[in-house]
């Protein structure tokens, strides 16, 4: 940034730059470049947080992820109201989608995979239940 240039436009016509002391010249450069540090010190806190939120999300994606998989293998409900048997290919649709998740392929993200997966089984225990482990509350 050109101090001279930004002190000359909030000036003019008020103020040669010329007729300011050294001094105040001095002063004004480091409270610009005092400025400019604040700036970036701001800047990099804002990416810092933006990491750490990304980074939480990831981490509360996986958890969802592995708890999903945990109830795929529970899904169906068998018990005193009945017996529903999760079918075949449902079940085999979303184990292809877990194994995109582990595999990662190319031109799907990984976090949209995870987010598939979830929604599928979040679907199939919606429609047949499942059977929640014995210590479950």
């Amino acid at each position: 940034m050109n101090y001279e240039k930004e002190l000359k436009d909030i000036f003019d016509g008020i103020l040669n730059i010329e007729d300011l002391p050294d001094e105040a010249r001095i002063k004004w450069n480091e409270w610009k470049e005092e400025e400019k540090l604040i700036e970036e010190k701001v800047q990099e806190w804002m990416d810092e947080k933006e990491k750490k939120k990304e980074e939480a999300r990831d981490v509360r994606r996986d958890t969802d992820f592995e708890i999903a998989y945990d109830r795929l293998s529970r899904a169906g409900y068998n018990g005193k109201h009945g017996n529903f048997e999760v079918p075949f290919e449902l079940k085999q649709d979303a184990i292809k989608l877990y194994e995109q998740v582990k595999r990662a392929e190319k031109g799907f993200s990984k976090a949209q995979a995870q987010r598939n997966f979830i929604r599928k089984v979040n679907e199939i225990i919606t429609d047949y239940g499942w059977n929640p482990p014995a210590d479950w509350n």
